[in-house]
């Protein structure tokens, strides 16, 4: 579908208006929410902590890789959680 919506721009639209963009909305929402809770890095640019975010599961998927495996996945998403998200203070997780 994604490969279509390249050069097919009814279906372009389609997929940014049904797929992409509400789950954008909902990512900048979540992140704001987060934001405000303290949850973040102080100046957090919440368009690219998304992009950060995202990316290793989506990029390799629309070049045909599949998702990667677990424990690429979990390196890689450590290392974006560490300049997105504060370290949890003792005692709080699973709150």
């Amino acid at each position: 579908m994604v490969a279509g919506a390249r050069t097919d721009p009814a279906l372009g639209r389609a997929l940014a208006e049904r797929w992409v963009m509400p789950r954008k909305r909902w990512g900048v929402e979540r992140m704001h929410r987060a934001i405000a809770a303290g949850e973040c890095v102080e100046g957090l640019d919440v368009e690219a902590a998304l992009a950060a975010l995202y990316s290793p599961v989506y990029a390799p998927m629309l070049l045909g890789a599949g998702v990667p495996p677990a424990p690429a996945l979990e390196a890689i998403l450590s290392i974006v959680f560490a300049g997105v998200f504060r370290p949890a203070l003792p005692g709080l997780v699973g709150r």
